[in-house]
Parts: structure tokens; C-alpha cells; sequence
């Protein structure tokens, strides 16, 4: 519609020019004419007067006419080209009502050669030349009244007309300023939402991009955080997951995952802030102000948006963003956040299936400690860190008579007593050891910066809480043995597979002393 009025407008502006330049060669043929036929003019305007008008009117017809039609315009949005147009017009009009007054019809030409204002001129530059056209033709007025006698009704009509058309043209002007303002409006709106758009697809895009190259989930929910704060700009911005205790059979627990609160703060938020979130979440998410029950530990928290994380149909945590600004978080903000909580869940999912599937690769599906490949591998680093700085020491466990067990009591119970040596082992080392299920009844464990006497202590006392409690279910109970081997780096080897041969030699000692009893190489 803008663009059908501008050109609405300048085809006015060409036929106004085309008419002015027509008026002009009447009016100079109609002087002609007079001069030839009585000889004299018969409006009494001298000639100096009516050239002077001619010259003036057809020059600055002719220079408008030019600027419209030449093939290199001048952008016709500038202030500058539409106050040379504006100048143009109030100069003839100027020559005109001194030479004229009120007699030529050209007169009521003026007000439209001013009203055609260019669409992009301020308001205030506009009304500055439309006061200006007023008071000419006021004094010309008053000059003709005074040249008059009587007063010539006529020339009061006219004059009555030429102020109500600059009027009308006047309000015209501002209506066609105004509705430019609002389609300029209008448009930087819709540049300002394009641009928003734009910048969040690169900023899903990166994030789809993090959850598909990143398998561990702290590092996850760390780095989804960070991009929520780069996007939205929140005071504050949360990851909450909800562990549920099935064992004690209690509502859960709130783990905040990943967030920039400080630290200080952290505890009010996961005892306060997060049970009344989650009372209160949907799928679908929440917006708002703080209010209708609704308040924060931090009482400077004016909005928020909580969002929940879902896999499948259970909740298994939620987002949480708080604005001090009033009103600082809106619809879009929500919409943008629901889209990565939305990939953030999937994430979750199969992050969890990785680590499942990472963690069925290292432990042993039984006893749920290390396996064999794990240990190697584990064996190896451990080396390189001791190498040169530490003793690092290795004791290999193996149940005695465990064959007799399977046969007595099946290999159902026989797995269940693996289990729970595993378990008794498992909860008296060093939460810097590491233990492996070495064979069939065979555990190893390794033991970093641990002297050989250090070793043997440590060791003597896992196999002493093994013997002294008997191992049951409930239709068998039994007392259960085991032995120790016990070899350190660098006193019986300087390589893992020197002292892992150390320590299995120990091991078969203790077999041959009677079992039941720790050796060490």
C-alpha cells in the first residue's frame, strides 16, 4: 500500500508540473494576444512584470520537471531534495501573487505545488514551508485588499480557498508522514524478528551439534547451561535432575546439575525454590511474573521460566530461569527454551544408554566391580602415574576350595558368593584402589601409593573380614576363605607384568601354606 501511494503521489507531482507549465503558456499567449489586438494588456500588469512571472514560473517548472525525469535521480528520500522542490514552489508562488494577486487562476495552484510534499520530509521542516505559504498569500492578500476598492468578494473566495486547500494538503502531508512512520516501524519489527530467528537456528543448531559429540552427561548439562545464559540472558539459569530412592521409597532428591548461582545461594534454591517449581510444572512449561504464591528465596527475582525435562513420559528434571527484571522473560524466551529442553531430554536418554552401555564394557555384569579389560587397562595408567614417583602395589584374591562350593550348593549360590565378596571387598578399600574381577573366583586390586608393608596390612584385613562372617541366603549358610598375594613396584618388578607375575606367584604360596592367609612376593 506504501509503495501505491508514493507513486500515487508522484504521478500528482507530474500532472501538477504539466499543468503549472500549461497555465503559463496561456497565460503568456493570452498577454500576446491582448497586446496584438487592443494594444495594450488587459490586466494592467506591466511587462517587466508578467516576464518577470513567466521567466520565473516556467524556469522552476522546467528545473522540477528535469530532477523527476533524468535518468540518474537524486534519492528523492533526502531532506535535501525535497526542500530544492519546497523552494521552487513558494518562488513562483511568490512571483506570481506579486505580479498577479488574485486574478490568475494559477493562484490556486500554489497550495497543491506545497501539499506535494516528499514522503520522507520531517513534519517540522514541512509546516515551517506550509506557515511560510500561508503568510504570502495573507500579505498578497492584504496588498490586493488595499489595491482594491471595494473590496472584491471574488478575491475573498479565493483567497478563503487557497487557505482551506493548504489546510487540507497540510493534514494529508501528516497522514502520509505518519503512516510511513508505522510501516518504517513496522519493518524494523519484522527485521528485528528475522534477526532473532536467524540467531537462534545457529544457536540450536550449535547446541543439536554439542548433544551429538558429547556423551557424558555433567559436561552435557554444563555446556547446555552456558548456551541458555548466551541466548536468553538470564540472572539466573538452572539444570535441576530429580533422583528418585527407590530403596527407601522417599519422594527423591534435587541435583542441580549445572547453573550459575552462587554458591551461597544454591542450598535456599534446592530446598525452597525447586520443590515449589516442580509442584507447579507442566509439560508445556511456565512464564511469569512472581506473584500468586509464587516467590523465590531471592526475593530480587521478578519472572522466571521453569521447564520440564522429559524421557518419555516420566519427569527426570527441569530447567530453571530467573530474571530480576520485571516482566524480563516472555513467550519467545519460553518457546526457545521448550525447543532445547525438548533436544536436552533426548540428549539425556541416550547419554544414559551410553554410559549404560560404557559401563556393561568395563564391569563385571556379576559382581558389578571392574572386569579383566578395564584392569589392564587401568593397570597400565596406574604404572605411568607411579613410575619414578610413588610404590604402587597389587594383591590378587582368590576363594578357596570354590569349586567344592559350586558342587555342594550349585552355581546360583556360588554366584552369590562371589557377589558378596565382591561386595564386602569393594566397601573396605581406599576409594583410590581399584578392583577387578581377575578370573573365574579370582579378584585383583591395585593399590597406588602403597608401600609393600602398607599393602599387606591393607590386604590381611580384607581377608579377615571375609572369614569372620558367613556368607547366606535363605536356605544355605556357609564360612568362606580366601587368599592373598601381594606384590609392589618397584621392589619385585619394574614393569606391570613383572609384578602382576610377582603377585600371582605369592598367591600360589599361600595356597600351598594352607590357604586362609596372606603372602607377599
Amino acid at each position: 500500500m506504501f509503495e501505491r501511494l508514493w507513486i500515487f503521489v508522484r504521478k500528482i507531482e507530474k500532472s501538477l508540473l504539466t499543468l503549472q507549465s500549461s497555465i503559463i503558456l496561456i497565460t503568456l499567449l493570452s498577454h500576446i494576444i491582448s497586446w496584438l489586438w487592443t494594444g495594450s494588456d488587459a490586466d494592467a500588469i506591466t511587462p517587466a512584470g508578467f516576464i518577470a512571472a513567466f521567466a520565473t514560473g516556467f524556469l522552476c517548472c522546467g528545473i522540477k520537471l528535469y530532477l523527476l525525469n533524468r535518468k540518474h535521480k537524486v534519492n528523492r528520500d533526502t531532506d535535501r531534495e525535497w526542500t530544492v522542490y519546497r523552494v521552487l514552489d513558494i518562488l513562483m508562488m511568490a512571483v506570481y501573487l506579486t505580479v498577479y494577486t488574485f486574478k490568475s487562476v494559477f493562484t490556486f495552484l500554489f497550495p497543491f505545488g506545497i501539499i506535494i510534499s516528499r514522503i520522507s520530509a520531517k513534519s517540522d521542516k514541512s509546516e515551517r514551508f506550509l506557515r511560510l505559504s500561508i503568510v504570502l498569500i495573507f500579505l498578497s492578500f492584504l496588498l490586493n485588499l488595499y489595491l482594491s476598492s471595494p473590496i472584491n468578494i471574488s478575491d475573498i473566495s479565493k483567497f478563503l480557498v487557497v487557505l482551506i486547500s493548504i489546510y487540507l494538503g497540510s493534514r494529508l502531508n501528516t497522514s502520509v508522514l505518519s503512516m510511513q512512520a508505522e510501516n518504517l516501524r513496522q519493518l524494523s519489527t519484522t527485521n528485528d524478528t528475522l534477526n532473532r530467528r536467524v540467531a537462534e537456528f545457529f544457536n540450536l543448531q550449535h547446541l543439536q551439534s554439542a548433544i551429538r559429540t558429547i556423551h557424558n552427561t555433567e559436561e552435557l548439562l554444563k555446556t547446555v547451561n552456558d548456551m541458555i545464559i548466551g541466548i536468553v540472558g538470564p540472572t539466573y539459569s538452572s539444570i535441576v535432575l530429580y533422583e528418585k530412592d527407590n530403596d527407601k521409597g522417599a519422594e527423591g532428591r534435587f541435583v542441580l546439575a549445572a547453573t550459575n548461582i552462587k554458591a551461597e545461594h544454591r542450598k535456599d534454591f534446592l530446598e525452597h525454590d525447586c520443590p515449589m517449581l516442580w509442584a507447579i510444572n507442566n509439560e508445556d512449561g511456565i512464564v511469569s511474573d512472581v506473584g500468586n504464591g509464587i516467590y523465590f528465596k531471592d526475593e530480587k527475582i521478578s519472572s522466571y521460566i521453569v521447564m520440564p525435562l522429559m524421557i518419555n513420559t516420566e519427569r527426570v528434571g527441569m530447567i530453571v530461569i530467573a530474571q530480576y527484571l520485571q516482566s524480563g522473560l516472555n513467550s519467545e524466551h519460553l518457546r526457545l527454551i521448550r525447543y532445547i529442553a525438548g533436544d536436552l531430554s533426548v540428549a539425556l536418554a541416550n547419554t544414559g544408554l551410553y554410559e549404560k552401555m560404557e559401563k556393561m564394557a568395563t564391569m563385571d555384569g556379576l559382581t558389578l566391580v571392574y572386569n579383566r579389560m578395564f584392569f589392564k587397562t587401568a593397570l597400565e595408567e596406574e604404572f605411568e602415574k607411579a613410575r619414578g614417583n610413588y610404590p604402587l602395589s597389587i594383591a590378587i584374591c582368590d576363594v578357596d576350595l570354590f569349586k567344592s562350593i559350586n558342587d555342594r550348593y550349585g552355581h546360583i549360590f556360588g554366584d552369590y558368593v562371589l557377589k558378596c565378596i565382591a561386595d564386602r571387598l569393594k566397601s573396605k578399600i581406599r576409594s583410590n584402589d581399584i578392583i577387578a574381577r581377575y578370573g573365574g573366583e579370582e579378584f585383583v586390586i591395585i593399590l597406588p601409593n602403597c608401600p609393600l608393608k602398607a599393602a599387606y596390612k591393607i590386604v590381611d584385613r580384607l581377608r579377615e573380614s571375609i572369614c569372620s562372617e558367613p556368607i547366606g541366603d535363605k536356605n544355605n549358610s556357609i564360612y568362606v576363605t580366601v587368599s592373598f598375594g601381594v606384590a609392589t613396584y618397584p621392589d619385585h618388578g619394574t614393569t606391570s607384568s613383572a609384578v602382576l607375575k610377582a603377585a600371582d606367584n605369592a598367591l600360589y604360596a599361600a595356597k600351598r601354606d594352607g590357604r586362609n592367609c596372606t603372602r607377599h612376593a
